[in-house]
């Protein structure tokens, strides 16, 4: 049952992201763009990936380095979907848009959400931290970048981006630390328990 919702929800998701007319609509704007149709491309193939976790059998624990490896490639697929060069040249060239619709689902969604479960707790605060920072840098690029960074968006856009990439990573990183306060004891079995 949930297996078939999560299909429909990610193929929901796929459908909204880049079926026209609505693709448009979405790379109108340089914050929609970055900020509601990639991760919409994102979270449908983190659905799959989860899924496809979901079914394959593994130990708590086990996998951790292709869980590693899995959460590395998408988080670098997600970083060159973020360079304003790239983003610029999904809006003029319709290849390079649809490289980055698969790239997205298949290449950061998919890995992600099947690699997350194979992480042990302190790997997951380690690559959130970093996609924290990585926004927060971003978001300071996109806010005091003097020059028009994407020839297909207006310069106004820039600094509204900016904020709203330094407005995301103010949320994720209170929520990761929030999360680590509630999460704070220690697991019976984990392997950071120290043998109690």
């Amino acid at each position: 049952m949930m297996r078939r919702y999560g299909a429909a929800l990610a193929t929901v998701l796929l459908v909204i992201a880049v079926v026209p007319p609505l693709s448009a609509w979405w790379e109108a704007s340089l914050v929609r763009h970055l900020l509601l149709q990639v991760p919409m491309l994102v979270l449908a193939g983190l659905i799959f990936g989860s899924l496809l976790a979901r079914r394959s059998r593994f130990l708590p624990g086990s996998g951790q380095m292709e869980g590693v490896a899995a959460v590395l490639l998408a988080a670098f697929c997600l970083a060159f979907w973020m360079l304003p060069r790239w983003l610029d040249a999904a809006v003029a060239d319709p290849r390079v848009d649809a490289a980055k619709a698969g790239s997205l689902v298949l290449l950061a969604g998919l890995p992600l959400g099947w690699g997350w479960s194979r992480l042990r707790p302190v790997a997951r605060a380690f690559i959130w931290a970093n996609a924290v920072s990585m926004l927060a840098a971003m978001g300071v690029l996109y806010l005091t970048f003097p020059d028009r960074l994407c020839n297909n968006y207006l310069a106004s856009e820039q600094p509204e981006l900016g904020r709203a990439l330094l407005g995301l990573a103010l949320v994720l990183g209170l929520a990761g630390a929030a999360r680590a306060m509630l999460d704070g004891r220690t697991r019976p079995g984990d392997p950071l328990a120290g043998g109690h």
